[in-house]
């Protein structure tokens, strides 16, 4: 939800294709580089207190975006 309401802001700011497409490849970029050493960390930390660091940091982004915006 939250990735499709940022598409769709920036869409209506810009009016830019070139800036979507540079927010899509930005925030898939980082999943694509990570993901080999992500898998071994889920491994080896309890999943309900990554889980749960995970969705406070991403609250914390999603914080962030809506005061930049």
């Amino acid at each position: 939800m939250n990735s499709t309401a940022v598409a769709w802001f920036i869409l209506q700011t810009t009016h830019s294709e070139m800036a979507l497409g540079t927010f899509a490849m930005l925030q898939t970029l980082p999943a694509m580089l990570l993901l080999p050493f992500t898998g071994v960390i889920i491994d080896r930390e309890d999943r309900r207190r990554l889980v749960m660091m995970l969705d406070a940091i991403r609250a914390v982004i999603i914080l962030v975006v809506a005061i930049l915006a």
